[in-house]
């Protein structure tokens, strides 16, 4: 899955293998199964997107995806801010 997924997702690398298994053999029924949150889905949704030929990224997708990375903690703004609080150091 896309690097983005850690970053929406975090929680997940704490889950047992067998709850991440489940998971995966719920990629198919994505959009219905309570095993997705609104995050997981909107990440699915531009993975699907990406892997169309040609791409299929409607505007609005794409505007709320990068929405989320940037409200995102591991999308890296801190560690950006920080480096530019040094940058004349």
């Amino acid at each position: 899955m896309l690097a983005a997924c850690g970053a929406l997702g975090a929680g997940r690398r704490e889950r047992p293998a067998a709850v991440l298994h489940t998971g995966l053999l719920a990629l198919p029924a994505y959009r219905t199964s309570a095993l997705f949150n609104d995050p997981d889905r909107l990440v699915l949704d531009y993975a699907v997107g990406m892997n169309c030929t040609p791409v299929e990224v409607p505007d609005e997708l794409f505007a709320q995806f990068a929405q989320a990375l940037r409200r995102s903690p591991a999308s890296g703004t801190h560690a950006r801010d920080r480096a530019g609080e040094h940058a004349g150091a």
